[in-house]
């Protein structure tokens, strides 16, 4: 990507005039006409629009040339040449022990300090702080001329850089000093866990399904409250009134937070089948969870009827007072109103906040919270606040119920992967087999992979809901 910005782009001019000129590293060549689709981006310039927010990264980390752009591209080039030839080292000629990849407490020391804690950290050790006032600000809101968050206030993730380095000691390795993971996880215990995590830290230092499976279902979480996050607090200049690049980034974020949740429960599910030895765990938090399967899904299963008919019955109502023309029986802020008073309150607190927690501040963290002024950049609106209203409260409802459906069907294709009523040999059969016909009663798509396949469809209709709902409530326009 690198090298197309550089040698296919317009990043220059981009950068010279980036309200008004649009963001292109894509020209189709003259073959057979295709040079149609070219557009006109502005500038004088030729080329197909992209909607991806690498010319705003590389416009943040401070690229100001196409030539820099070459540099890193070359750079990189040369750094991927040397892992491929890391990866052939290590593979055939020094293949590291399983061992290394079972110490996790030296992985987690080296990842934490080096790759999270080297962070512009020299003044801090030499003591001269006041080096950090040139760039380090605390004022909260947007920068009125990019659109997106003050770059001075961003540049404070060094100071998290700094407890990095502090968490990179935190963990026991050579020396007898620090945590000891296992000593941790065996010391939860509470008084209806029974054994609690005794036995977790083998279980995820052997199965490499266990541990993939919650890395999965943490970054799936952390990706959607990245797409959230994009919006609402733009981290890039210019950003922010790129509206394609907006519902893009949105977009892509979500389907692959959901992606890496269904991707968690299905190594969860093979985890089960695969690599779970029910012989060497009792009363342990897992065999508990195990033991009251029935319940957790029957009352999930609650949860989930209830959660649709109400909230769908709310849509249905509307439906058909519309239908008979009775708008004033609908549920809708100038009809019957079901306000969300709970995100009221929560919105009102964080847009007073900065006044009692942070009296240097000029603006709360985000502008969607309410209790600012719009922003505009080059007259197009950047962002301005959300507020929340009955419409709000009928779709946020429509959510807990798909995501609630989405986790029953996954949830249930772990906690079932080894065995059922109808079939209780599963885990012979493996993680993904056929129907078994008629002398189990018919019973079709019950394997762990089912599940998976099933829940799917649901991440699907949840995200779908998501991403409408984003379109329709997106503020986008001009200010004459």
């Amino acid at each position: 990507m690198y090298f197309h910005g550089a040698r296919f782009s317009n990043y220059e001019a981009w950068l010279s005039d980036p309200t008004h000129i649009g963001p292109s590293a894509q020209v189709v060549w003259p073959i057979v006409g295709q040079e149609i689709l070219n557009g006109d981006v502005g500038g004088g310039f030729r080329g197909i629009q992209i909607t991806s927010g690498f010319f705003q990264i590389w416009r943040a980390s401070g690229i100001t040339s196409e030539l820099q752009l070459y540099c890193t591209a070359i750079g990189a080039l040369v750094f991927a040449a040397l892992m491929l030839f890391a990866g052939w080292f290590h593979y055939h000629k020094a293949a590291p022990k399983l061992a290394w990849f079972q110490d996790v407490e030296s992985m987690l020391n080296h990842h934490l300090a080096g790759l999270l804690g080297l962070g512009g950290s020299n003044p801090i050790f030499t003591l001269n702080w006041s080096k950090y006032a040139d760039f380090l600000t605390f004022r909260g809101g947007l920068d009125p001329v990019t659109g997106g968050l003050w770059l001075t206030d961003i540049a404070h993730h060094l100071a998290i850089a700094i407890l990095f380095l502090i968490a990179g000691h935190m963990y026991r390795t050579n020396w007898g000093i620090g945590h000891g993971l296992k000593d941790i996880l065996e010391a939860h215990k509470g008084p209806f866990t029974g054994q609690g995590h005794k036995g977790l830290y083998e279980i995820l230092t052997t199965s490499w399904h266990a541990q993939l499976s919650l890395n999965l279902a943490m970054l799936g979480s952390l990706t959607i409250v990245v797409a959230h996050h994009m919006y609402s607090m733009p981290p890039y200049p210019y950003l922010a009134t790129d509206y394609g690049t907006q519902l893009s980034l949105f977009t892509h974020h979500m389907w692959i937070g959901g992606f890496l949740i269904v991707g968690a429960a299905a190594h969860a599910a093979i985890f089960m089948v695969r690599d779970y030895d029910p012989t060497t765990r009792y009363n342990d938090l897992l065999d508990r969870v195990l033991r009251h399967r029935d319940a957790i899904i029957s009352h999930l299963n609650w949860a989930c009827i209830f959660l649709g008919f109400h909230s769908f019955g709310l849509y249905i109502h509307n439906d058909t007072m519309s239908a008979l023309g009775r708008p004033q029986d609908m549920f809708s802020d100038t009809a019957i109103q079901l306000q969300p008073v709970f995100a009221q309150w929560i919105q009102n607190t964080h847009a007073l906040a900065p006044g009692a927690t942070a009296p240097g501040a000029t603006a709360s963290t985000s502008l969607t919270w309410g209790g600012g002024d719009l922003v505009a950049v080059g007259g197009k609106v950047a962002l301005l606040p959300i507020p929340l209203g009955t419409a709000d409260f009928l779709v946020h409802h429509i959510h807990a119920f798909t995501i609630h459906v989405t986790v029953l069907i996954l949830l249930k294709g772990v906690l079932f992967a080894r065995s059922s009523r109808l079939i209780p040999d599963k885990a012979n059969l493996g993680f993904r087999f056929p129907c078994d016909g008629p002398g189990r009663g018919g019973t079709c798509q019950v394997s762990a992979w089912d599940h998976v396949f099933l829940g799917l469809f649901w991440m699907y209709n949840s995200i779908s809901v998501v991403i409408f709902r984003k379109m329709q409530s997106d503020v986008w326009g001009s200010i004459k």
